[in-house]
């Protein structure tokens, strides 16, 4: 309960920090820095506070380390879903190959992970990415979970390509 009374105290600091952020009363490298060092927090409402600071800031290679890191550690799968749903932001030309490669590292654990990204990462497949993400998938082990996913995920794209 202490733990929870904390976290709820976190919250609305950075909840705070963001409305300040956005009356222009604090610079973008504190609320980085308060989104980087909350988001590997162990309560899921700091979590997802610190997720919102990084959001509102453009992408850079720092908040990328700092997602990729905590997508890695976070024990919440709400948390895991956001990330990945926050990475849409960094297929840019700037990121190269990052959230593939990023990607491609997680769908090869053996980890609750690998399921949420391969259940979730249709808007990610492209026509640049698509034979990387086939190779992996035919690396695998057709019947585990995540290649199901994975497979589902590349039907569907190539259904939508075709259908266009």
């Amino acid at each position: 309960e202490h733990d929870q009374h904390i976290a709820k105290q976190i919250r609305l600091e950075l909840d705070k920090l963001l409305k300040r952020w956005k009356k222009g009363g604090v610079a973008n490298y504190a609320l980085s820095d308060a989104g980087h060092t909350f988001l590997n927090d162990p309560n899921l409402p700091v979590q997802e506070a610190a997720l919102q600071l990084l959001a509102h800031l453009p992408p850079g290679q720092d908040h990328f380390h700092a997602l990729a890191i905590a997508i890695r550690e976070t024990a919440h799968p709400l948390v895991r879903k956001l990330i990945i749903f926050e990475m849409k932001r960094y297929q840019l030309p700037e990121f190269g190959d990052q959230v593939d490669e990023l990607f491609e590292q997680l769908l090869t654990t053996d980890s609750d992970t690998a399921e949420t990204v391969a259940e979730h990462i249709l808007p990610y497949l492209n026509r640049r990415n698509i034979d990387r993400f086939r190779r992996l998938h035919s690396s695998m082990a057709s019947n585990g979970h995540v290649a199901q996913r994975l497979l589902i995920a590349i039907n569907e794209y190539q259904r939508r390509v075709k259908n266009r």
